[in-house]
């Protein structure tokens, strides 16, 4: 899809200065959740609060940690080892790309139960009028009339 655009670019070959208006591309839109893909939740888990969580890396396993004595074989501590920072602030770009409120905190990687609830809350979750992958096989939707005032 093309549409004409109002930046007047010079003609192709031509040393003079006549101008002609081209067609331009429309601008890419980034979706609001692109980031939140499941090759991404299948690798890390998103672990802290909203402000500074952490990236860890779910296929590297749980990394033994001593804590205090050296030879004492309970005071190992299991954890979880975080991905290098630079490589999380790409992977949440991409989360954040939708967002145009800088203000607003990012989502998480995975849906939190809140936000699940308000998915799942609405009145036609199940088969939603305008969207949703069961919309072909509905037939068509009438809104309620039992509120109506005649």
């Amino acid at each position: 899809m093309f549409f004409l655009s109002r930046i007047n670019f010079p003609k192709s070959g031509s040393s003079t200065l006549e101008h002609k208006g081209r067609l331009v591309g429309p601008i890419p839109v980034s979706r609001k959740l692109q980031g939140r893909r499941v090759a991404y939740q299948s690798r890390f888990i998103d672990i802290g609060p909203r402000w500074s969580s952490v990236w860890c890396a779910v296929q590297g396993g749980l990394h033994s940690k001593r804590t205090f004595r050296r030879k004492d074989p309970m005071d190992r501590r299991l954890q979880w080892k975080p991905i290098a920072r630079g490589y999380q602030s790409l992977y949440v770009s991409e989360l954040t790309r939708g967002l145009h409120n800088k203000r607003v905190p990012r989502p998480r990687l995975r849906a939190t139960n809140p936000e699940m609830g308000r998915i799942t809350q609405r009145s036609l979750h199940d088969g939603y009028y305008f969207k949703g992958p069961s919309r072909f096989n509905r037939g068509p939707y009438y809104p309620s009339t039992d509120g109506r005032v005649f």
